[in-house]
């Protein structure tokens, strides 16, 4: 990724959740130094690949795991926030 990192979270276990400016939430796997996955934030597009994404949220600016690791929480620059299943990128709310 060519994308500066601006905000990340580690889930209890030991999925790395990335994002920054180009509104992507990168799931890894430290381990493996493994993409697990990546979304573009707030769009409710998962892709596995994603090639010039044009922002028109702005970028991500917190993510936060719940305690389970069931949940990712993001926030955008314009206030928005989502709710995401890690497990498939999909927006629960």
């Amino acid at each position: 990724l060519k994308a500066k990192l601006g905000t990340l979270s580690l889930a209890p276990d030991g999925t790395l959740a990335t994002s920054g400016k180009d509104r992507r939430i990168v799931l890894w796997n430290p381990a493996a130094k493994k993409i697990v996955r990546e979304w573009i934030a707030h769009s409710g597009t998962v892709r596995v690949e994603v090639k010039d994404p044009t922002p028109p949220f702005g970028a991500v600016r917190a993510l936060a795991f719940s305690p389970s690791g069931h949940r990712l929480a993001s926030v955008g620059d314009a206030g928005e926030a989502g709710l995401w299943d890690p497990a498939t990128g999909n927006r629960v709310h």
